[in-house]
């Protein structure tokens, strides 16, 4: 069994927990291009969200900026631990509908890593980093 990963880039210096195959890293502006190819291989995310099957060129670049407007809304990328490979996102609202508590904003699994258990275990991860900061 791999070794546990821990990621930290949280302003604060906290790691995501660890999990067996998954590292989450929180992600900045700088880091559109590795959002917009989990995108953009994740097209069939964007059938519901916009209608279209695939993500506007600047899709990755428009997230990530429009997570600084409101206070509390965060993206992290996911990658498998052992090879660094990108496999997804996850994305939250810090403080939504309520101050102690997140609600999910986006969780995509890129086609070719899908029913591996992979969303459950960011989520996961996702989820108890957010408890350690007390929201729910």
């Amino acid at each position: 069994m791999p070794s546990k990963s821990y990621v930290t880039t949280d302003p604060e210096g906290a790691p995501f927990p660890p999990t067996d195959r998954l590292s989450l890293r929180l992600l900045t502006p700088e880091d559109a291009p590795a959002l917009q190819r989990v995108f953009e291989a994740a097209g069939d995310h964007f059938l519901g969200v916009t209608g279209r099957p695939e993500p506007a060129p600047a899709a990755g670049e428009q997230e990530l900026r429009g997570r600084a407007t409101p206070p509390g809304r965060a993206v992290a990328l996911v990658t498998r631990a052992e090879r660094g490979e990108a496999v997804g996102a996850v994305g939250w609202w810090s403080g939504r509908p309520e101050p102690d508590v997140a609600l999910l904003g986006m969780l995509i699994v890129v086609p070719e890593r899908r029913r591996q258990g992979l969303a459950r275990e960011a989520l996961g991860a996702a989820e108890a980093w957010l408890a350690g900061r007390g929201i729910r």
